[in-house]
């Protein structure tokens, strides 16, 4: 199951008025600023065994094929993926009912992999986050690839990725990590195998070669993963270069308050406000796009 973890929805600030004569009390403390993770091994060992998977091509939709050419899927891959019948849901309700979830306080599910071989993938509207879906999709068929391993296979490939997990620096991961802990016990080299698998490169020689037979270009799949995660983040890091300004601006006019300089802290003024009308800005443009990728509560055809 993909999960993003939530980001918003962070808090808009208030604009500072002038003083005319006595100074006013202004308690107005900067609002703490929610951090966006919207939603992240070395020895080689022996390659798994095959599978067996029917050479019959299987026919998918359009926007199925499409989301599996964009994933550099395989012919392998592919196979595994349209045996899955992969459904895109353009509204969260069908979602939510189709994978049996729906949005918790910390993160929300972007596709999933249900025990009777079937993946739903959220449909994502905005083209700044609409790539996402090709990772979700290739997310979601290396957890059906998965399903069809058998235990020696599994503890083979969970080995694999143990090892490479400590040469794995991602404060993403933990978090991921934790949130799969809690929400889909017994399921961590599971999810494991296909984080690692779409979201993180270079791995080991072994891990590589391994992914090797289901993406025929992993690194565009790990490029488009973090073209999402920076969209959060250069928005986040706008937002806490704003409110470093806005505290320190706000230390002056309180000294200049405290002093009695009232043309000093009026001076000021005008740029705490611009400064506050960026901030509240970006948080208006972080949290649009924080809606946008909860996808529309119901189907168009219902309203």
């Amino acid at each position: 199951m993909k999960t993003w973890l939530i980001g918003l929805i962070l808090i808009s600030l208030v604009a500072i008025g002038s003083i005319c004569s006595a100074p006013l009390a202004i308690e107005q403390a900067v609002n703490q600023v929610a951090t966006a993770t919207s939603p992240q091994l070395e020895t080689a060992a022996a390659p798994l065994e095959e599978t067996a998977i029917s050479p019959t091509e299987i026919q998918a939709p359009a926007d199925i094929a499409q989301l599996a050419s964009e994933a550099t899927m395989t012919a392998r891959a592919k196979a595994i993926f349209f045996a899955a019948q992969p459904e895109i849901d353009t509204d969260r309700l069908t979602f939510e009912k189709h994978c049996q979830t729906m949005v918790s306080a910390n993160n929300v599910e972007l596709g999933c992999y249900t025990p009777d071989n079937r993946i739903y993938i959220l449909n994502i509207a905005d083209p700044r986050l609409s790539e996402e879906m090709v990772v979700v999709a290739a997310h979601e068929m290396l957890h059906a690839a998965y399903a069809q391993f058998s235990s020696i296979e599994r503890n083979t490939i969970d080995a694999q990725l143990e090892a490479q997990l400590p040469q794995i620096h991602s404060d993403e991961l933990t978090q991921q990590l934790r949130a799969y802990k809690l929400t889909e016990l017994g399921q961590r080299d599971n999810e494991l195998h296909s984080l690692l698998g779409t979201e993180f490169a270079p791995l080991n020689a072994g891990l590589e070669d391994y992914y090797s037979q289901y993406f025929s270009n992993r690194a565009a799949i790990v490029g488009d993963a973090q073209d999402f995660n920076n969209v959060f983040a250069q928005l986040q890091n706008s937002l806490n270069g704003l409110e470093s300004q806005i505290v320190q601006m706000r230390k002056i006019m309180r000294s200049d308050r405290a002093r009695g300089s009232i043309r000093a802290f009026n001076a000021l003024v005008p740029q705490i406000n611009n400064l506050v009308k960026q901030y509240n800005q970006t948080v208006s443009q972080y949290n649009a796009i924080s809606r946008d990728l909860l996808g529309q509560e119901t189907s168009a055809t219902s309203q």
